[in-house]
């Protein structure tokens, strides 16, 4: 926040501005729109004859956004700015990527910003035409993520000649584990019921992440109403975490093996990728 900012007369200028005719834009909820910005050097901000640079465009949202932080009832007409908040967190976030190879070495924690889990969490909400972009948008992020020498997919070209259930099963051979799937928007869970106490609460998962509007086909990942700790595979089968590049979900001891979701064959499970330096988890 600048200090000695007037937050009531920044909000009323920026109502006066009409700026939220640009922050309710499509423009900043585009799947491709985001991936892009995280790739670009120096995006500019293009509205009709006006143009603003990515610079000046973060300094005056930044302003904006933390004037609105500190009014008990912000407009509702500036609410839209949540969007182009979160597109400027995302390119921070994942502009990391594009450190160059001579960078240091690199300390893995859980939650990092090259975790396919916590990409494809802050991708679910975007939008796109094809369900198959679900998967090709962050899988070129996550690409750009290599440089850093630390964990080498195999290559993944995108094919949309393929149907989307081949994009699906392409994401989850190589990055493992039905989290980045249900974190993705790829698979549906279900409510589950949990214990509180000596009450038996019931939670609707698929209303809460807005899951419903997926395909038929596509895997429940937890039967309807079960308790929330029971495993959904067998025992040969361990959850996943965000940390995709961690190889001990499957026992390869004795052979790949078939991975079944509700019904749904998934083939072969292989792990798609090796570490290629050592690592120090904490």
């Amino acid at each position: 926040m600048v200090p000695d900012v007037d937050v009531n007369l920044v909000v009323e200028t920026a109502l006066k501005a009409d700026v939220e005719a640009v922050y309710k834009s499509d423009w900043f909820t585009q799947l491709w729109v985001v991936q892009e910005l995280a790739f670009a050097r120096n995006p500019r901000i293009l509205c009709g004859v006006y143009s603003l640079s990515w610079k000046e465009f973060e300094l005056a949202t930044r302003i904006i956004a933390s004037c609105l932080g500190k009014i008990s009832h912000p407009p509702k007409a500036l609410w839209s700015i949540k969007h182009a908040w979160e597109i400027i967190w995302l390119r921070g976030r994942y502009s990391l990527n594009m450190r160059p190879v001579t960078a240091g070495q690199v300390i893995y924690r859980f939650d990092q910003p090259w975790s396919i889990g916590r990409l494809a969490w802050d991708m679910r909400n975007k939008k796109c035409k094809d369900d198959r972009d679900k998967v090709y948008a962050p899988h070129s992020l996550t690409a750009s993520g290599n440089s850093l020498k630390v964990f080498l997919p195999d290559p993944f070209i995108p094919d949309y000649t393929r149907p989307v259930e081949w994009a699906y099963y392409q994401f989850w051979r190589r990055f493992e584990g039905y989290t980045s799937l249900f974190h993705d928007g790829l698979s549906r869970r279900r409510g589950y019921s949990k214990t509180t106490g000596n009450k038996v609460v019931n939670e609707n998962v698929s209303v809460y992440f807005n899951d419903s509007y997926l395909p038929s086909w596509v895997p429940d990942l937890r039967p309807h109403h079960t308790n929330e700790w029971e495993p959904i595979f067998d025992s040969d089968y361990a959850t996943s975490t965000p940390m995709h590049h961690w190889g001990s979900y499957f026992d390869l001891t004795e052979g790949t093996g078939i991975l079944k979701i509700r019904g749904h064959c998934f083939d072969s499970v292989v792990r798609e990728f090796h570490i290629s330096q050592q690592i120090d988890p904490c």
